[in-house]
């Protein structure tokens, strides 16, 4: 109990000395990896940013336009790029983005349960490597992490309608960044359905949500003539995930070669209209087959590897080290399922459960990999920083907001 007593004394402390870890050993590992770019969606996210800074256009090759990859984080890159850095520094700025999410995430759940639990979120993601592989990337995951931990926090304060405003914003650029994620708007609803003028905050979120989205929107319009409101992967995502060489683990590694071939010549629009189409014509023509298949992905979302297209990149080491970090999170919050009876689920634990859930069920659509689950699993780490704390002494933490 003294170790207890010593750690709700100094909890933020623990969490700087968390971010402030992270940000040391990333800049050491992003001196060791250097500036190569070790996977495909590396290199066009940062050639995006370098036709952005350079040539002024949203584009692969610098000439023509794309919508291929979603904007906001391309745009992020841009942003670094304009202020002199190269991949190095933008390694660098990712795990200064997963410290401030360490921060963000104590933060949380000091305001709606304890600074100790937010203590125990941080040290749990300081075990937790994956989080820090994916930052030494140049991968949206760490950013998308951050925003939506960003956006929690937003609107579990009180929320008025300029923080309503703001969080809109935020999820705008979370859902630009990884559309899959505006899902997290529409599940937000029912948080504010009981609020005093929890409508007006809604819809003052929802406005500036749809406002970033439009303008997006608005460019790809002026320069395809197409209704595109987030990128022009959709399609070729989709197929991956739904074709008759599609399993649940497959993922990129999915064999769409008749497919290419025959979208050949078409243009950027019109492929992705074409791989979209021919998804869904697969998914109506074999209604049973998709089920099994999309239920088998939802299961597979909780995966402790993938097989990647970057042979180089894998390593049993790594998915050994996935196996013993991952599953005993998962573990822990089944523990607290398994206990709802005598500890009720709070509405704030409910919410975290809910989305972490929904999560499998949305990406399941398309295909699911580690590295898409990665925010999510800041949710799990929440969760079960929760749980730990009414482990750790339930008498005073049965008092705290959810554990009565």
């Amino acid at each position: 109990m003294h170790l207890v007593a010593l750690m709700d004394r100094h909890a933020f402390r623990v969490a700087c000395l968390v971010a402030a870890l992270f940000v040391v050993a990333g800049f050491l590992y992003s001196l060791r990896l250097g500036n190569i770019l070790r996977f495909s969606d590396e290199r066009d996210y940062w050639a995006i940013a370098t036709c952005i800074t350079e040539k002024g256009i949203y584009s692969l090759d610098g000439s023509q336009p794309t919508a291929y990859r979603p904007p906001g984080f391309p745009l992020w890159l841009a942003l670094i790029r304009w202020l002199g850095g190269g991949i190095g520094t933008a390694r660098i700025a990712n795990f200064a983005l997963l410290a401030a999410t360490v921060l963000l995430l104590f933060a949380l759940l000091r305001h709606v349960y304890s600074e100790r639990a937010g203590a125990v979120a941080a040290l749990l993601i300081c075990f937790y490597p994956v989080l820090f592989y994916t930052a030494g990337t140049l991968y949206p995951q760490t950013l998308t992490g951050f925003l939506l931990v960003t956006f929690l926090y937003l609107i579990f304060r009180n929320v008025s309608i300029p923080r309503a405003a703001l969080a809109g914003l935020v999820m705008g650029w979370l859902a630009l960044t990884t559309p899959t994620f505006l899902f997290v708007l529409v599940a937000t609803v029912p948080l504010f359905y009981k609020r005093p003028a929890g409508w007006v905050t809604l819809i003052a979120m929802v406005l500036t949500t749809g406002a970033c989205i439009g303008v997006w929107t608005a460019r790809n319009y002026l320069a395809f003539r197409a209704f595109v409101p987030f990128s022009t992967n959709s399609g070729i995502n989709l197929l991956l995930g739904n074709s008759p060489k599609a399993t649940a683990g497959s993922g990129v590694n999915t064999d769409i070669s008749l497919y290419a071939q025959r979208a050949r010549g078409l243009s950027e629009v019109q492929r992705d209209a074409f791989y979209r189409k021919e998804a869904l014509r697969f998914i109506t023509e074999n209604k049973g087959r998709a089920l099994v298949l999309y239920l088998q992905k939802v299961l597979h979302h909780f995966h402790y590897r993938n097989r990647l297209a970057t042979h180089a990149e894998s390593s049993p080491l790594r998915d050994v080290l996935m196996l013993v970090t991952y599953y005993p999170l998962l573990a822990l919050m089944l523990l607290r399922l398994m206990l709802r009876r005598r500890v009720p689920v709070s509405p704030f634990e409910g919410y975290l459960l809910a989305l972490y859930l929904l999560g499998a069920l949305v990406q399941a659509v398309f295909f699911t990999r580690i590295r898409f689950r990665v925010p999510f699993d800041l949710l799990l780490i929440a969760l079960d920083a929760l749980f730990l704390s009414y482990l750790i002494e339930p008498r005073s933490a049965s008092r705290q907001a959810g554990y009565r």
